[in-house]
């Protein structure tokens, strides 16, 4: 996810995730930090790791940094099924087993996730551009922001688990 206009290819801190230039970025990860919080987490702990560029090279890379660091992490939340197919490569290349070892999460809902079995959030792209062409000939006010909200679908598929326990962290599923 790219967060500013300048190029950050590395950790993102709270601070520059609440300054984050592009409100749909800004939104999912304060939607995150929201649920991670009503679980108990505090977000402040939870790395997160910010790329420029949008490819699945770029999410992998992604994915090697925060494990190199955080070997530990049994999650991965992509905020692009693009970066979670790069994620799903980085944990394949680490003989990691998705989910047994490592839950890996997009959004998007894009057809190549589906193939590859990654749970998404779909959200509904013919809509979306319905809804943008419809306020742009309606209006004629095209200063005043409008919110539409359309529905997204969770879809559960095969590369996310519960946590495992520490008995199958030491001794095995």
């Amino acid at each position: 996810m790219r967060l500013a206009r300048d190029r950050n290819d590395g950790f993102a801190t709270l601070e520059r995730q609440r300054g984050a230039h592009f409100h749909v970025q800004r939104t999912r990860l304060e939607a995150l930090a929201g649920a991670f919080t009503k679980a108990g987490v505090d977000w402040s702990t939870v790395p997160v790791v910010e790329r420029f560029d949008h490819n699945v090279d770029e999410g992998a890379f992604a994915a090697r940094q925060l494990l190199d660091a955080y070997p530990q992490v049994t999650a991965l939340i992509c905020t692009s099924d693009i970066l979670a197919l790069g994620a799903l490569a980085e944990a394949n290349r680490r003989g990691l087993r998705v989910p047994a070892d490592l839950t890996v999460t997009g959004f998007d809902g894009i057809t190549e996730a589906e193939r590859a079995g990654l749970t998404t959030v779909h959200q509904p792209v013919l809509e979306k551009g319905r809804a943008a062409g419809k306020l742009l000939l309606a209006s004629s006010d095209h200063i005043a922001p409008r919110v539409i909200t359309l529905e997204t679908q969770l879809l559960i598929r095969n590369t996310s688990a519960a946590p495992r326990t520490m008995e199958q962290h030491w001794f095995g599923p």
